[in-house]
Order: structure tokens, then C-alpha cells, then sequence
């Protein structure tokens, strides 16, 4: 063969010697698109629900206006009565010794009420001729003696008094029944009681 014709024939054996993945390219055919799934046709009939009649013609009636409540027009944490009774009284807490050591605690009062807290004092020659000229008319006089400050029988009474002040012991409703028990117990009414504990608490072991 010669150069010429070995130069004819080269074309045709390329096409021959083709590497094998083009050939499986080749040989395997395109893939196809599948169509998407129909969609499910619904048969069912869709609910349409209505309030009855009876309910959609009744009307209710707007709601009426809160009434409004009448605003305070002072506070009780002032009142005498409430200051001197209540538990929660800002004098459980307060320096009252202090607040008498001014001389104003006592100059402040009528005359009446100076003479009520003397009458409530030992009745000493003094108190009692301040007492009389209270009634008969002066304006102020002279604070009692019992009264000067310092003083540790007015500070331990006052220390009393706030004590008792914050267990409620001043309110109006706990003064009542201990006065009613004070006087059931004048009358005699707890004597048996009274026997019964003594026997039982001092009485035993007691050898006649």
C-alpha cells in the first residue's frame, strides 16, 4: 500500500476508534419529562354554615357603664379615733416620747382635755388645784409634774401602749368583751373554773 493511500484510509478508522463512554452516550436514548399528577377532583360538596335565625335576630344590649366611684376626700391615718385604736396606726411605729417632749403635746389641748388627763393622775394637792382651775375656767395651765419629762414610768407606759396598740388590744370591739369578761369574772362566774386549774396545776402530789 502506498503513502497516499495510507493517508486516504486514516479519516475513516477515527471514526472507528472512538472512546467508549461517547459510544454509551450515544446508545442510551433521552430520558422523557413525565407529566406532573393530576390534581384529586374534590366531589364533596363544601360546608356553608349559617347561624340559625333565632340567633342572628336577637341584639344584645351594650354593656352599661361601670359607675365610678366617688374619689376619697381624706384619708382615716389622721383621724384621732383611728390613730389612738387601729393596729395599722402610724403610732406603732412613731417616736411618740419625742413627740412629747414639745411643749406644744400639751399646750394644744382645750381645757377639757387637760382636765381629763388630770383627773386621771394621783390626786396629789397639786393635781388637784390644777384640776380646779381647769373647770373653773382658765384656758391652760401648767403641766402635772407626772407629766415632766424625762420620765421612765412615761416612757415605759408609752411603750406599753404602742405594744398593745399593734396586737389590737385598743380597738373598740376587744375593749367591749373585755369589759363584759371583766365583769362576768367580778360576778363570780369563773370561781369553779378557777378552783379546777388550781387543783389540777398546784393540787397534785399533796399528802394530807
Amino acid at each position: 500500500m502506498s503513502a497516499a493511500s495510507k493517508k486516504r484510509s486514516a479519516p475513516e478508522d477515527s471514526n472507528i476508534n472512538t472512546s467508549p463512554k461517547k459510544q454509551v452516550k450515544k446508545a442510551l436514548p433521552k430520558a422523557r419529562k413525565c407529566p406532573p399528577p393530576a390534581q384529586p377532583v374534590i366531589t364533596r360538596p363544601s360546608r356553608n354554615r349559617k347561624a340559625p335565625e333565632r340567633y342572628v335576630e336577637i341584639k344584645q344590649s351594650p354593656k352599661p357603664a361601670p359607675t365610678p366611684r366617688p374619689k376619697p376626700t381624706g384619708t382615716r391615718i389622721y383621724e384621732p379615733y383611728y390613730a389612738t385604736t387601729h393596729s395599722k396606726s402610724r403610732l406603732v411605729d412613731a417616736n411618740v416620747y419625742k413627740m412629747l417632749l414639745e411643749p406644744a403635746s400639751w399646750t394644744c389641748l382645750s381645757a377639757d382635755d387637760q382636765a381629763t388627763i388630770i383627773a386621771m393622775l394621783p390626786p396629789t394637792p397639786a393635781n388637784k388645784t390644777l384640776h380646779g382651775l381647769t373647770t373653773s375656767g382658765a384656758d391652760s395651765v401648767e403641766r402635772p409634774k407626772e407629766l415632766h419629762l424625762p420620765s421612765d414610768v412615761l416612757r415605759t407606759d408609752i411603750a406599753r401602749y404602742q405594744n398593745d396598740l399593734s396586737w389590737g388590744f385598743m380597738g373598740s370591739s376587744w375593749l367591749a368583751k373585755a369589759q363584759t369578761a371583766m365583769q362576768e369574772r367580778a360576778d363570780g362566774l369563773f370561781d369553779a373554773w378557777k378552783a379546777e386549774e388550781a387543783e389540777r396545776w398546784w393540787g397534785q402530789g399533796r399528802e394530807y
